[in-house]
């Protein structure tokens, strides 16, 4: 179950266990998941395993969040509750959440600071604003979206 997995994670991390409990019951609140705490994992969805993964990395109260393609293969719904976790944690919590995707056009609905990595190297960092107006005519109108300006970089387009 998510409350067992959770308290297993919890003393290979040492956290002392009246800490542990009260942390996972808030963290299981946290990513909507505590009424389903007693429920085999194998019976969760997708979204509640990336949900559960989430909770599981913020045990010991980090202030950066690392998640590779979160929303990978998740249903709609699925995808709008992990973008909706993530800004909460940020914007709740002020935790700094870094993303690896290659969803460029999901990324744009939450993202705040972009980097390009291309061939494992950083190529380009950019802000949302900058990113708005590399991705603009002169006069404001819309030409290109972050996909577009992503491939434009990696080809050398830009």
């Amino acid at each position: 179950s998510a409350w067992r997995f959770l308290r297993y994670l919890a003393a290979l991390k040492a956290i002392p266990e009246n800490r542990a409990e009260s942390r996972m019951r808030e963290l299981l609140e946290l990513v909507d998941l505590y009424p389903y705490r007693k429920q085999k994992l194998k019976t969760y969805s997708g979204g509640m395993l990336r949900r559960i993964g989430i909770a599981q990395a913020l045990l010991n109260d980090p202030e950066i969040l690392i998640l590779d393609e979160p929303t990978n293969g998740l249903d709609p719904e699925g995808i709008k509750e992990i973008r909706d976790l993530i800004l909460r944690l940020n914007h709740d919590r002020k935790i700094t959440v870094l993303i690896s995707s290659h969803i460029l056009g999901e990324l744009s609905k939450f993202a705040t600071r972009y980097g390009i990595i291309h061939q494992g190297k950083l190529i380009d960092e950019f802000t949302e604003e900058q990113l708005i107006q590399r991705c603009s005519a002169p006069d404001g109108t819309p030409i290109m979206d972050l996909e577009d300006y992503f491939l434009k970089k990696i080809q050398g387009g830009i």
